[in-house]
């Protein structure tokens, strides 16, 4: 039997359906000294092109590759020569960031990307990261806690805030993570202790982890960055290796595959044979985090 609870009808904001229907052409600009930003082009937006023309200021025009991954090819360009490739689009509602593309595989793209990403939230040291974000991982390593596992193991574990609080209410549990970024985990071990044990630096290799073997296997927005076609497969690891629960904490929301950054959908359509608790946080809810267009959502699904 599935359990939807607090499962209200999801409003998608307008803006959203801008890069849902992955516009042909783009118009990528300076935002400040250290991003780039683009719009989907319009009409509206030529007086802004000729202003920038007239200045000599950099912008480029890219097309959506057809038939393909959702990449864009540069088409025309002033002052970004050293940019002329194939990109993937991040979306911050209605303005995106891209970022190089340097294969046709989303996955792989990805994995460099989370691979070099620096000063990003979850690889500072706690006491540098955002503060509010605290009140959740005390609420999720409660419900870790509630399953009083003796070994716990976190898929994309960053520098380690999730897993330092799991620490903190169980002593004496053995401590796992999947984690590609080498300077989280550097970090996370210092923060949570040398005895964290790396299981795997990928995500796309949890086939070599032992199956039943943890207690405890959870994920904190780290789902929502796997694309669609790769999804099943990594799910269906989790549980493999997971011997009392499994854990998502993830974005809840209309699937897509535009926003190279984030892929929501509905996780209880993953697990239709199965019994689990799947639960959809309300915008007022302070489990619900970081973003406008879509709700957070927790699965449990523990193993008989």
């Amino acid at each position: 039997m599935i359990k939807i609870l607090n499962n209200k009808k999801i409003e998608i904001p307008k803006a959203l359906y801008i890069f849902m229907k992955k516009p042909l052409f783009i118009f990528i600009y300076k935002y400040n000294s250290d991003n780039l930003w683009l719009r989907s082009f319009k009409i509206s937006l030529i007086f802004k092109l000729l202003v920038r023309i007239i200045k000599g200021d950099e912008f480029l025009f890219a097309k959506r590759i057809e038939n393909g991954p959702v990449i864009y090819k540069s088409l025309f360009s002033s002052k970004y020569k050293k940019l002329q490739s194939n990109y993937r689009i991040i979306n911050y509602e209605n303005k995106f960031v891209i970022v190089k593309s340097i294969n046709n595989a989303a996955a792989i793209d990805r994995e460099n990307f989370w691979k070099t990403i620096s000063d990003y939230n979850e690889h500072k040291e706690l006491n540098k990261q955002i503060q509010e974000n605290f009140k959740r991982t005390e609420w999720l390593s409660d419900v870790i806690s509630s399953y009083h596992p003796n070994s716990v193991l976190e898929i994309g574990c960053g520098s380690g805030r999730n897993l330092y609080f799991v620490k903190k209410k169980n002593q004496n549990c053995n401590l796992f993570c999947v984690e590609i970024n080498q300077s989280a985990i550097e970090l996370a071990k210092k923060q949570v202790g040398n005895d964290l044990c790396v299981l795997s630096n990928s995500v796309y290799s949890l086939d070599k982890i032992d199956s039943n073997s943890i207690d405890v296997v959870f994920t904190s927005g780290l789902l929502m960055h796997i694309p669609h076609d790769l999804i099943k497969t990594v799910v269906d690891n989790i549980y493999r290796i997971s011997k009392k629960v499994i854990i998502l904490y993830e974005l809840h929301g209309p699937s897509h595959d535009f926003d190279f950054h984030r892929y929501p959908r509905n996780y209880s359509e993953l697990f239709q044979d199965l019994n689990f608790k799947y639960e959809v946080f309300s915008k007022n809810d302070f489990r619900n985090a970081g973003t406008d267009s879509f709700n957070h959502s927790i699965l449990i699904l523990e193993k008989k």
